[in-house]
């Protein structure tokens, strides 16, 4: 099954949780339909260079300080670096070992620190907010690709989930409370 999809005067908006407010989505969206039509993309590397323009919208939403924005990059690849660590688990209740991610991010504080996947697992309250942020991770795919009706079923799923786990959620959404 195909489904067909009419864009006629789109209406854009921030996504939930992006640093950008929906002044700056208004503001540089003009800047990236050039670039598309110019182009037939948005590679990242035509918007850094559209963004070169001080009269561009996009240019303020970018750090020019070479210094700052070089540590920036860092911890960047940190972040990615933590992320490239699998590790294979036994979980109670699961026939096969699981492969993961080794290393989750928590908060400890306001401090985003990353952990073990196991002392995550094994603390109530670590787990429970790891699988609320879990589900709200997987609400935002359902937005992403809602589209793709093929889908349906699974996002029903994930909605039947989220609804079983509406108890207490963690202080701060998106935020694993570490102890």
């Amino acid at each position: 099954m195909t489904t067909s999809v009419s864009v006629k005067t789109p209406i854009y908006s921030a996504v939930l949780g992006s640093r950008f407010s929906e002044a700056a989505i208004v503001e540089i969206t003009p800047d990236l339909h050039q670039i598309f039509r110019s182009t037939g993309g948005h590679a990242p590397a035509s918007i850094v260079e559209r963004a070169r323009d001080k009269n561009s919208a996009l240019h303020k939403h970018f750090e020019w300080n070479n210094t700052i924005a070089g540590e920036a990059h860092r911890i960047t690849q940190a972040r990615e670096l933590v992320r490239a660590i699998n590790v294979t688990i036994i979980v109670k209740g699961c026939e096969a070992p699981i492969k993961t991610r080794a290393l989750v991010h928590v908060y400890d504080g306001d401090v985003r620190v990353y952990r073990p996947i196991g002392e995550v697992l094994d603390n109530p309250d670590d787990r429970e907010a790891f699988l609320l942020r879990a589900l709200r991770e997987l609400e935002v795919l359902q937005r992403k690709y809602q589209v793709l009706t093929q889908l349906e079923e699974g996002f029903a799923a994930v909605r039947r989930d989220r609804a079983s786990t509406q108890k207490e959620k963690p202080k701060e959404p998106g935020i694993i409370r570490a102890k």
